[in-house]
Protein backbone atom coordinates (compact mmCIF):
# COMPACT_ATOMS: atom_id res chain seq x y z
CA UNK A 1 0.00 0.00 0.00
CA UNK A 2 0.62 3.66 -0.63
CA UNK A 3 2.98 5.42 2.02
CA UNK A 4 1.10 8.31 4.51
CA UNK A 5 0.37 11.44 1.87
CA UNK A 6 1.63 9.23 -1.43
CA UNK A 7 -0.84 9.70 -4.17
CA UNK A 8 -3.63 7.16 -4.47
CA UNK A 9 -2.90 4.04 -6.62
CA UNK A 10 -4.95 3.84 -9.81
CA UNK A 11 -8.36 1.81 -9.39
CA UNK A 12 -6.62 -1.29 -11.00
CA UNK A 13 -2.78 -0.91 -9.41
CA UNK A 14 -5.26 -0.81 -5.88
CA UNK A 15 -6.90 -3.72 -6.93
CA UNK A 16 -3.97 -5.76 -7.00
CA UNK A 17 -2.69 -4.45 -3.86
CA UNK A 18 -5.22 -5.13 -2.24
CA UNK A 19 -5.63 -8.84 -3.90
CA UNK A 20 -1.89 -9.29 -2.34
CA UNK A 21 -2.93 -8.38 1.15
CA UNK A 22 -5.74 -10.49 0.79
CA UNK A 23 -4.03 -13.27 0.14
CA UNK A 24 -1.33 -12.45 3.09
CA UNK A 25 -4.25 -12.41 5.50
CA UNK A 26 -5.52 -15.69 4.04
CA UNK A 27 -1.87 -17.28 4.74
CA UNK A 28 -1.78 -15.54 8.27
CA UNK A 29 -4.92 -16.87 9.26
CA UNK A 30 -3.87 -20.47 8.07
CA UNK A 31 -0.97 -20.26 9.99
CA UNK A 32 -2.66 -19.47 13.15
CA UNK A 33 -4.78 -22.25 12.53
CA UNK A 34 -2.44 -24.63 12.27
CA UNK A 35 -0.41 -23.06 15.35
CA UNK A 36 -3.71 -23.43 17.68
CA UNK A 37 -3.33 -26.88 16.31
CA UNK A 38 -0.19 -27.70 17.31
CA UNK A 39 -0.40 -25.71 20.49
CA UNK A 40 -3.34 -27.78 21.87
CA UNK A 41 -2.35 -31.34 20.55
CA UNK A 42 1.06 -30.47 22.76
CA UNK A 43 -1.23 -29.13 25.71
CA UNK A 44 -3.06 -32.39 25.59
CA UNK A 45 0.01 -34.59 24.96
CA UNK A 46 -1.84 -36.30 22.17
CA UNK A 47 0.69 -38.14 20.25
CA UNK A 48 1.48 -40.12 24.17
CA UNK A 49 -2.24 -41.15 23.59
CA UNK A 50 -3.18 -45.05 22.65
CA UNK A 51 -3.73 -44.85 18.77
CA UNK A 52 -7.81 -44.99 18.87
CA UNK A 53 -7.58 -42.06 21.35
CA UNK A 54 -4.91 -39.88 19.88
CA UNK A 55 -7.35 -39.84 16.72
CA UNK A 56 -10.74 -38.66 18.65
CA UNK A 57 -8.05 -36.23 20.57
CA UNK A 58 -7.11 -34.78 16.84
CA UNK A 59 -10.78 -33.67 16.27
CA UNK A 60 -10.75 -31.33 19.25
CA UNK A 61 -8.81 -28.73 17.64
CA UNK A 62 -10.92 -29.20 14.69
CA UNK A 63 -14.30 -28.57 16.07
CA UNK A 64 -12.92 -25.61 18.34
CA UNK A 65 -12.01 -23.90 14.84
CA UNK A 66 -15.11 -24.95 13.27
CA UNK A 67 -17.47 -23.53 16.20
CA UNK A 68 -14.97 -20.37 16.37
CA UNK A 69 -14.61 -19.76 12.52
CA UNK A 70 -17.99 -20.66 11.53
CA UNK A 71 -17.08 -23.35 9.12
CA UNK A 72 -17.52 -27.06 8.97
CA UNK A 73 -15.46 -29.06 10.60
CA UNK A 74 -14.96 -31.10 7.26
CA UNK A 75 -14.05 -27.79 6.30
CA UNK A 76 -11.49 -26.61 8.64
CA UNK A 77 -10.12 -30.84 8.87
CA UNK A 78 -9.36 -30.47 4.45
CA UNK A 79 -8.21 -26.63 5.33
CA UNK A 80 -5.59 -27.70 8.06
CA UNK A 81 -4.54 -31.22 6.43
CA UNK A 82 -3.19 -29.62 2.93
CA UNK A 83 -2.06 -26.87 4.73
CA UNK A 84 0.33 -29.10 6.98
CA UNK A 85 1.34 -30.95 4.11
CA UNK A 86 2.47 -28.02 2.31
CA UNK A 87 4.29 -26.40 4.90
CA UNK A 88 6.52 -29.58 4.90
CA UNK A 89 6.09 -30.96 1.72
CA UNK A 90 6.61 -27.82 -0.85
CA UNK A 91 8.48 -24.93 0.65
CA UNK A 92 8.29 -22.60 -2.19
CA UNK A 93 5.12 -22.93 -2.61
CA UNK A 94 4.04 -22.36 0.84
CA UNK A 95 6.52 -19.12 0.72
CA UNK A 96 4.60 -18.21 -2.46
CA UNK A 97 1.27 -18.42 -0.61
CA UNK A 98 2.32 -16.26 2.72
CA UNK A 99 4.22 -13.68 0.03
CA UNK A 100 0.55 -13.34 -1.34
CA UNK A 101 1.98 -14.39 -5.20
CA UNK A 102 -0.63 -17.49 -5.05
CA UNK A 103 -4.12 -18.00 -2.78
CA UNK A 104 -5.31 -20.93 -0.61
CA UNK A 105 -7.01 -22.16 -3.48
CA UNK A 106 -3.64 -22.55 -5.72
CA UNK A 107 -1.85 -23.81 -2.70
CA UNK A 108 -4.62 -26.88 -2.40
CA UNK A 109 -4.45 -27.70 -6.30
CA UNK A 110 -0.76 -28.31 -6.29
CA UNK A 111 -0.99 -29.97 -2.61
CA UNK A 112 -3.48 -32.44 -4.15
CA UNK A 113 -1.38 -33.45 -6.96
CA UNK A 114 1.82 -33.54 -4.92
CA UNK A 115 -0.38 -36.15 -2.19
CA UNK A 116 -0.23 -39.07 -5.75
CA UNK A 117 3.43 -38.86 -6.30
CA UNK A 118 5.51 -41.41 -4.26
CA UNK A 119 9.23 -40.10 -5.16
CA UNK A 120 10.44 -36.85 -3.04
CA UNK A 121 12.52 -35.77 -6.11
CA UNK A 122 9.14 -35.48 -7.67
CA UNK A 123 7.47 -33.86 -4.94
CA UNK A 124 10.29 -31.36 -4.87
CA UNK A 125 10.59 -31.27 -8.80
CA UNK A 126 6.76 -30.15 -8.52
CA UNK A 127 7.38 -27.69 -6.16
CA UNK A 128 10.05 -25.63 -7.96
CA UNK A 129 7.74 -25.52 -11.32
CA UNK A 130 4.51 -24.86 -9.25
CA UNK A 131 5.91 -21.90 -7.63
CA UNK A 132 6.39 -20.51 -10.62
CA UNK A 133 3.82 -21.63 -13.01
CA UNK A 134 0.94 -21.06 -9.87
CA UNK A 135 1.63 -17.13 -9.90
CA UNK A 136 0.86 -16.36 -13.58
CA UNK A 137 -1.90 -18.60 -14.48
CA UNK A 138 -5.92 -18.89 -13.35
CA UNK A 139 -6.94 -21.61 -11.51
CA UNK A 140 -8.93 -23.59 -14.32
CA UNK A 141 -4.81 -23.19 -16.45
CA UNK A 142 -3.09 -24.21 -13.18
CA UNK A 143 -5.15 -27.56 -12.67
CA UNK A 144 -4.57 -28.37 -16.11
CA UNK A 145 -1.33 -27.71 -16.27
CA UNK A 146 -0.63 -29.89 -12.98
CA UNK A 147 -2.71 -32.57 -14.88
CA UNK A 148 -0.25 -32.56 -17.20
CA UNK A 149 3.02 -31.85 -15.02
CA UNK A 150 2.34 -34.73 -12.97
CA UNK A 151 1.62 -37.58 -15.71
CA UNK A 152 4.59 -36.67 -17.73
CA UNK A 153 6.72 -36.59 -14.07
CA UNK A 154 5.88 -40.17 -13.72
CA UNK A 155 4.72 -41.82 -16.31
CA UNK A 156 4.15 -45.44 -13.95
CA UNK A 157 3.24 -43.39 -10.85
CA UNK A 158 0.75 -42.06 -13.27
CA UNK A 159 -0.14 -45.29 -14.97
CA UNK A 160 -1.03 -46.58 -11.02
CA UNK A 161 -2.82 -44.02 -9.51
CA UNK A 162 -4.93 -44.15 -13.12
CA UNK A 163 -5.65 -48.22 -12.58
CA UNK A 164 -6.53 -47.18 -8.87
CA UNK A 165 -8.99 -44.31 -9.66
CA UNK A 166 -10.90 -46.31 -12.23
CA UNK A 167 -11.92 -49.08 -9.22
CA UNK A 168 -13.77 -46.19 -7.96
CA UNK A 169 -15.92 -45.69 -11.32
CA UNK A 170 -19.78 -45.22 -10.66
CA UNK A 171 -23.26 -43.61 -11.36
CA UNK A 172 -25.00 -41.23 -9.03
CA UNK A 173 -28.37 -40.00 -9.19
CA UNK A 174 -29.62 -37.12 -7.30
CA UNK A 175 -33.33 -35.94 -7.26
CA UNK A 176 -33.66 -32.20 -6.25
CA UNK A 177 -36.35 -29.60 -5.88
CA UNK A 178 -38.36 -28.25 -8.87
CA UNK A 179 -38.73 -31.39 -11.18
CA UNK A 180 -34.99 -31.97 -11.54
CA UNK A 181 -32.26 -34.32 -10.84
CA UNK A 182 -28.26 -34.53 -11.43
CA UNK A 183 -26.89 -37.68 -13.09
CA UNK A 184 -23.03 -38.18 -12.28
CA UNK A 185 -21.14 -40.64 -13.43
CA UNK A 186 -17.30 -41.15 -12.62
CA UNK A 187 -15.86 -43.10 -16.04
CA UNK A 188 -11.78 -43.25 -17.29
CA UNK A 189 -11.14 -40.43 -18.90
CA UNK A 190 -10.52 -41.40 -22.57
CA UNK A 191 -14.39 -42.56 -22.36
CA UNK A 192 -15.55 -39.66 -20.95
CA UNK A 193 -14.04 -37.34 -23.64
CA UNK A 194 -15.01 -39.62 -26.42
CA UNK A 195 -18.93 -39.48 -24.62
CA UNK A 196 -18.44 -35.64 -24.48
CA UNK A 197 -17.35 -35.18 -28.37
CA UNK A 198 -19.97 -37.51 -29.48
CA UNK A 199 -22.69 -35.85 -27.51
CA UNK A 200 -21.41 -32.61 -28.36
CA UNK A 201 -21.13 -32.93 -32.25
CA UNK A 202 -24.77 -34.57 -32.43
CA UNK A 203 -26.42 -31.32 -30.47
CA UNK A 204 -24.63 -28.98 -32.90
CA UNK A 205 -25.94 -31.11 -35.71
CA UNK A 206 -29.47 -30.82 -34.76
CA UNK A 207 -29.25 -26.85 -34.84
CA UNK A 208 -28.76 -26.68 -38.41
CA UNK A 209 -32.36 -26.35 -40.35
CA UNK A 210 -33.81 -30.24 -40.64
CA UNK A 211 -35.70 -31.55 -43.38
CA UNK A 212 -39.79 -31.00 -42.82
CA UNK A 213 -40.34 -34.61 -43.91
CA UNK A 214 -38.53 -37.23 -41.88
CA UNK A 215 -38.25 -39.38 -44.99
CA UNK A 216 -37.33 -36.65 -47.31
CA UNK A 217 -33.56 -36.93 -46.00
CA UNK A 218 -30.74 -37.31 -43.25
CA UNK A 219 -28.85 -33.71 -42.49
CA UNK A 220 -25.40 -35.74 -41.34
CA UNK A 221 -25.00 -34.32 -37.61
CA UNK A 222 -21.54 -32.54 -37.34
CA UNK A 223 -19.54 -30.10 -35.19
CA UNK A 224 -18.34 -26.94 -37.18
CA UNK A 225 -15.37 -26.68 -34.79
CA UNK A 226 -13.54 -23.99 -35.50
CA UNK A 227 -14.90 -21.31 -37.58
CA UNK A 228 -14.34 -17.99 -39.05
CA UNK A 229 -16.52 -15.04 -38.12
CA UNK A 230 -18.72 -16.83 -36.76
CA UNK A 231 -20.41 -18.14 -40.39
CA UNK A 232 -19.64 -21.74 -41.88
CA UNK A 233 -19.89 -22.01 -45.50
CA UNK A 234 -20.49 -25.67 -45.40
CA UNK A 235 -24.11 -25.41 -43.68
CA UNK A 236 -27.54 -26.15 -45.11
CA UNK A 237 -29.11 -23.20 -46.95
CA UNK A 238 -31.73 -21.65 -44.33
CA UNK A 239 -33.68 -20.30 -47.27
CA UNK A 240 -34.65 -23.84 -48.21
CA UNK A 241 -38.45 -23.58 -47.87
CA UNK A 242 -38.44 -27.60 -47.29
CA UNK A 243 -36.37 -26.85 -44.11
CA UNK A 244 -37.75 -26.06 -41.16
CA UNK A 245 -36.10 -23.45 -38.59
CA UNK A 246 -33.33 -24.23 -36.66
CA UNK A 247 -33.88 -25.85 -33.26
CA UNK A 248 -34.60 -23.40 -30.45
CA UNK A 249 -33.35 -25.51 -27.21
CA UNK A 250 -29.36 -23.77 -26.27
CA UNK A 251 -26.29 -26.01 -26.79
CA UNK A 252 -26.76 -27.45 -23.19
CA UNK A 253 -30.36 -28.40 -23.68
CA UNK A 254 -30.09 -30.16 -26.44
CA UNK A 255 -26.81 -32.56 -25.14
CA UNK A 256 -29.06 -33.30 -22.18
CA UNK A 257 -32.08 -33.89 -24.07
CA UNK A 258 -29.69 -36.60 -26.08
CA UNK A 259 -27.95 -38.30 -23.61
CA UNK A 260 -31.66 -39.15 -21.73
CA UNK A 261 -32.68 -40.85 -25.47
CA UNK A 262 -29.42 -42.54 -25.71
CA UNK A 263 -29.45 -44.05 -22.38
CA UNK A 264 -33.35 -45.00 -22.57
CA UNK A 265 -33.42 -46.48 -25.79
CA UNK A 266 -30.23 -45.95 -27.52
CA UNK A 267 -31.78 -43.06 -30.09
CA UNK A 268 -29.56 -40.61 -31.84
CA UNK A 269 -32.43 -38.81 -33.59
CA UNK A 270 -32.00 -40.63 -36.91
CA UNK A 271 -28.55 -38.88 -38.11
CA UNK A 272 -25.37 -40.23 -38.09
CA UNK A 273 -22.69 -38.73 -35.56
CA UNK A 274 -19.05 -37.53 -36.57
CA UNK A 275 -17.09 -36.92 -34.09
CA UNK A 276 -13.12 -37.27 -32.95
CA UNK A 277 -11.32 -37.06 -30.04
CA UNK A 278 -8.39 -35.56 -30.57
CA UNK A 279 -4.50 -36.71 -28.52
CA UNK A 280 -1.25 -36.09 -28.59
CA UNK A 281 1.20 -39.06 -28.23
CA UNK A 282 4.55 -39.52 -28.12
CA UNK A 283 5.62 -42.11 -30.61
CA UNK A 284 7.40 -44.42 -28.85
CA UNK A 285 4.35 -44.79 -26.88
CA UNK A 286 2.49 -45.74 -29.37
CA UNK A 287 4.75 -48.48 -30.09
CA UNK A 288 5.46 -49.78 -27.01
CA UNK A 289 8.72 -48.38 -26.15
CA UNK A 290 7.84 -45.55 -23.55
CA UNK A 291 4.74 -45.42 -21.25
CA UNK A 292 4.88 -41.79 -21.54
CA UNK A 293 1.11 -40.55 -21.03
CA UNK A 294 -0.61 -39.05 -23.95
CA UNK A 295 -2.24 -35.09 -23.32
CA UNK A 296 -5.60 -33.70 -24.64
CA UNK A 297 -5.10 -31.09 -27.43
CA UNK A 298 -6.50 -28.33 -25.43
CA UNK A 299 -4.34 -29.36 -22.47
CA UNK A 300 -7.14 -30.52 -19.97
CA UNK A 301 -6.48 -34.32 -19.15
CA UNK A 302 -4.54 -37.08 -19.81
CA UNK A 303 -4.32 -40.59 -20.36
CA UNK A 304 -2.57 -43.47 -19.80
CA UNK A 305 -0.13 -45.14 -22.05
CA UNK A 306 -1.90 -48.30 -21.90
CA UNK A 307 -5.11 -46.78 -22.70
CA UNK A 308 -4.01 -44.97 -26.05
CA UNK A 309 -2.84 -47.77 -27.49
CA UNK A 310 -5.76 -49.53 -26.53
CA UNK A 311 -7.59 -47.02 -28.32
CA UNK A 312 -5.16 -46.68 -31.11
CA UNK A 313 -5.68 -50.25 -32.02
CA UNK A 314 -9.36 -50.39 -31.59
CA UNK A 315 -11.39 -53.17 -34.45
CA UNK A 316 -12.47 -50.34 -37.23
CA UNK A 317 -11.72 -46.43 -35.59
CA UNK A 318 -10.56 -44.12 -38.04
CA UNK A 319 -7.27 -42.24 -37.06
CA UNK A 320 -6.15 -38.87 -38.79
CA UNK A 321 -2.26 -38.38 -38.04
CA UNK A 322 -0.55 -35.03 -37.65
CA UNK A 323 3.21 -35.02 -36.61
CA UNK A 324 4.23 -32.58 -33.98
CA UNK A 325 7.99 -32.18 -33.58
CA UNK A 326 10.19 -30.93 -30.50
CA UNK A 327 12.99 -29.69 -32.57
CA UNK A 328 13.35 -27.27 -34.89
CA UNK A 329 10.51 -27.88 -37.56
CA UNK A 330 12.07 -28.45 -40.99
CA UNK A 331 9.93 -26.63 -44.51
CA UNK A 332 7.98 -30.32 -44.53
CA UNK A 333 7.20 -30.83 -41.11
CA UNK A 334 5.72 -27.75 -41.11
CA UNK A 335 3.80 -27.30 -43.95
CA UNK A 336 0.30 -27.39 -42.77
CA UNK A 337 1.14 -24.29 -40.72
CA UNK A 338 3.17 -22.78 -43.24
CA UNK A 339 1.27 -23.13 -46.39
CA UNK A 340 -1.31 -20.09 -47.55
CA UNK A 341 -4.91 -21.36 -48.09
CA UNK A 342 -7.18 -19.96 -50.73
CA UNK A 343 -10.21 -17.86 -49.76
CA UNK A 344 -11.08 -17.18 -45.78
CA UNK A 345 -12.18 -20.15 -44.68
CA UNK A 346 -9.68 -22.92 -43.12
CA UNK A 347 -9.65 -26.34 -44.73
CA UNK A 348 -10.33 -29.43 -41.97
CA UNK A 349 -6.31 -30.31 -41.77
CA UNK A 350 -5.45 -26.45 -41.18
CA UNK A 351 -8.48 -26.05 -38.50
CA UNK A 352 -7.19 -29.07 -36.89
CA UNK A 353 -3.31 -27.85 -36.85
CA UNK A 354 -4.30 -24.60 -35.53
CA UNK A 355 -6.41 -26.48 -32.58
CA UNK A 356 -3.52 -28.69 -31.55
CA UNK A 357 -1.27 -25.48 -31.82
CA UNK A 358 -3.22 -23.42 -29.68
CA UNK A 359 -4.78 -25.63 -27.23
CA UNK A 360 -7.50 -22.86 -25.87
CA UNK A 361 -8.01 -19.48 -26.50
CA UNK A 362 -5.26 -17.10 -27.61
CA UNK A 363 -6.41 -14.56 -24.93
CA UNK A 364 -4.51 -14.57 -21.96
CA UNK A 365 -6.45 -15.87 -18.88
CA UNK A 366 -9.06 -17.86 -21.24
CA UNK A 367 -9.36 -21.32 -20.70
CA UNK A 368 -11.89 -22.22 -24.08
CA UNK A 369 -10.94 -24.99 -25.97
CA UNK A 370 -9.68 -24.15 -29.06
CA UNK A 371 -11.86 -26.98 -30.44
CA UNK A 372 -15.01 -24.42 -29.76
CA UNK A 373 -13.52 -21.44 -30.44
CA UNK A 374 -13.75 -18.93 -33.83
CA UNK A 375 -10.71 -19.16 -35.87
CA UNK A 376 -9.62 -15.39 -36.16
CA UNK A 377 -7.21 -14.06 -38.95
CA UNK A 378 -4.97 -11.81 -37.28
CA UNK A 379 -4.45 -9.30 -40.10
CA UNK A 380 -8.17 -9.59 -41.67
CA UNK A 381 -8.89 -11.50 -44.50
CA UNK A 382 -8.45 -10.40 -47.12
CA UNK A 383 -5.29 -8.21 -46.44
CA UNK A 384 -4.24 -11.10 -44.14
CA UNK A 385 -3.48 -14.70 -45.64
CA UNK A 386 -5.17 -17.59 -44.35
CA UNK A 387 -2.50 -19.84 -43.20
CA UNK A 388 -1.81 -20.99 -39.79
CA UNK A 389 1.21 -17.92 -38.91
CA UNK A 390 -2.00 -15.61 -39.24
CA UNK A 391 -4.48 -17.77 -37.57
CA UNK A 392 -5.48 -18.09 -33.83
CA UNK A 393 -8.05 -19.55 -31.90
CA UNK A 394 -10.41 -16.61 -30.26
CA UNK A 395 -14.15 -17.77 -28.29
CA UNK A 396 -16.62 -16.29 -29.37
CA UNK A 397 -16.38 -13.30 -26.46
CA UNK A 398 -13.12 -12.27 -26.71
CA UNK A 399 -12.78 -12.73 -30.92
CA UNK A 400 -15.77 -9.81 -30.79
CA UNK A 401 -13.28 -7.79 -27.99
CA UNK A 402 -10.66 -8.04 -30.95
CA UNK A 403 -12.84 -7.06 -33.72
CA UNK A 404 -13.84 -4.22 -31.64
CA UNK A 405 -10.64 -3.07 -30.64
CA UNK A 406 -10.78 -3.70 -27.27
CA UNK A 407 -8.06 -6.97 -27.06
CA UNK A 408 -4.52 -6.60 -26.35
CA UNK A 409 -2.94 -8.59 -29.39
CA UNK A 410 -2.41 -12.42 -27.50
CA UNK A 411 0.93 -13.08 -27.38
CA UNK A 412 1.72 -15.86 -30.51
CA UNK A 413 4.44 -18.02 -28.98
CA UNK A 414 2.97 -17.77 -25.54
CA UNK A 415 3.00 -21.62 -23.49
CA UNK A 416 -0.28 -23.06 -22.83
Amino acid sequence: MPEPGAPAPDPLTAARQFQVLARQAEAAQLLAMLEHQDALEAQERIAELPLHARREARKVPVHQLALDLRMSERTVAVLLSSARFARRELPQMWRAFGEGAVDQQRLRLVADAAVGLESADHVEALDAAAAKKAPESTAVQLRRWLNRYVARLGPEEFARSCEHAQQHRHVHLQHLENGVSLLQALLPTVQAAAIEKRLRAAARGLDWPQPREPEAAETPAHSPGLTSAGSDPTGPDVTDPDLQPHDPRTLGQREADLLAAWLLDGRVGGAPVEASLAIMVPEATLTGESDDPAVSADGTWAAPAQAVRELASTPGSQHRWYEAVTRRASIAEDEILQIRYQGRFAPRRLRDAVAFRDRTCRAEGCSVPAEHCDLDHRIPWPEGPTSGTNLQALCRRHHRMKSHGYLRPPDPVADR
